[in-house]
């Protein structure tokens, strides 16, 4: 779709100029415009034509699924699984349990990795941990900890990363490191 059309549908959508996008549908191949088209004129489920569209991107695919499905978008999973921030949301918001699919991408996103193990799983995401330790950023790798010493994980994780002990030594403390 050239940019001036999706400009255009862009402004039908903020108008609801349902004409203008009946005109228009069949040419919106972007998946937030046909997520936005599902939002604000279906106000529902589209074709599976059209959902074929929002599949194809991991955003417009988490918020088709949470907002419009309130549930499972089995098609969209895929370009879910690819993102490690829309994984993590998908898997809190809508699964409301572990995204399998998802956890490659989350493994590599220290962030999502630490929240997803604690807001999820409430267990260790052994699949994230590596990226935890390598993280220039040790708070979050200090929260990690935290978090396994509440669940009494940490020494199991400190025997698996023991060079986690030099790497928190001098940032946030964690009780009986």
């Amino acid at each position: 779709m050239n940019k001036k059309l999706n400009e255009d549908v862009k402004k039908a959508l903020y108008t609801r100029d349902r004409e203008f996008i009946a005109e228009h549908i069949g040419q919106i191949k972007d998946p937030y415009l046909v997520y936005r088209y599902a939002e604000e004129i279906v106000r529902g489920k589209v074709s599976s034509r059209l959902e074929n569209i929002i599949a194809k991107g991991a955003g417009a695919s988490f918020y088709y699924a949470r907002y419009i499905l309130r549930n499972r978008f089995l098609k969209g999973e895929d370009a879910i699984a690819k993102d490690a921030y829309y994984s993590y949301w998908y898997s809190k918001n809508v699964l409301k349990a572990p995204f399998r699919k998802g956890e490659k991408s989350i493994a590599k996103n220290v962030e999502m990795s630490n929240w997803y193990a604690q807001v999820v799983l409430k267990e260790r995401f052994r699949k994230g941990e590596k990226s935890l330790v390598k993280c220039d950023t040790p708070w979050f790798l200090a929260n990690y900890c935290e978090f396994l010493q509440k669940i009494g994980k940490l020494k199991e994780f400190l025997k698996d990363f023991p060079e986690v002990r030099i790497i928190l030594k001098d940032t946030l403390k964690v009780k009986s490191m």
